[in-house]
């Protein structure tokens, strides 16, 4: 199954799309820019029933916040117009006063205020604790979410993200979307 459905119509509808657009972006509107966007529309979805029962699941925790660990990390690029495709591997021993968010779509006041909204990796962490899930896999993944071209996220970085849980012998992922 394709991820993105006769992906060399799309593809030529999002070049042209961009040639137009990133000026725009870069002027400032980016409403405007997106007014004209060619969103991916697929008509069919594909369905894996869970290999294992949660309380028996190695979980993976991919959120497309932004998060990133402040001490380590660079943030996301949030001055290409077209989005930072780049992911963040985030441990999770990692504190909670420890990451912040950069991604410019959104108002960072809530996950500010409490990051489990928008990267629920201490909730995780306390089902692992009681057993509601076996473990959670480490580093929890997070990339951010204005990225504008899905096709090149497939294939870099969801790719290296495929590589990352099929590595760590992952059961399912919680993906957080933001």
């Amino acid at each position: 199954m394709e991820i993105i459905e006769n992906r060399a119509s799309w593809e030529n509808q999002f070049i042209s799309w961009a040639r137009h657009a990133v000026p725009v972006i870069e002027g400032g509107e980016v409403k405007e820019a997106f007014s004209t966007y060619p969103f991916v529309v697929n008509s069919s979805t594909f369905f894996q029933p869970p290999r294992v029962p949660l309380k028996d699941a190695r979980v993976a925790l991919i959120s497309s916040s932004g998060a990133f660990v402040v001490k380590n990390q660079e943030p996301f690029d949030s001055t290409n117009p077209l989005g930072d495709p780049s992911f963040r591997p985030v441990p999770a021993d990692t504190g909670v006063g420890e990451i912040s968010f950069r991604h410019e779509q959104y108002k960072k006041e809530y996950a500010t205020a409490d990051p489990n909204v928008v990267f629920p990796l201490w909730l995780l962490k306390e089902l692992a604790a009681r057993g509601e899930i076996r473990e959670l896999f480490s580093p929890a993944l997070s990339f951010s979410g204005y990225i504008a071209n899905p096709g090149y996220f497939i294939d870099t970085t969801g790719a290296e993200i495929l590589e990352q849980l099929r590595a760590g012998d992952v059961d399912c992922a919680l993906l957080v979307l933001v």
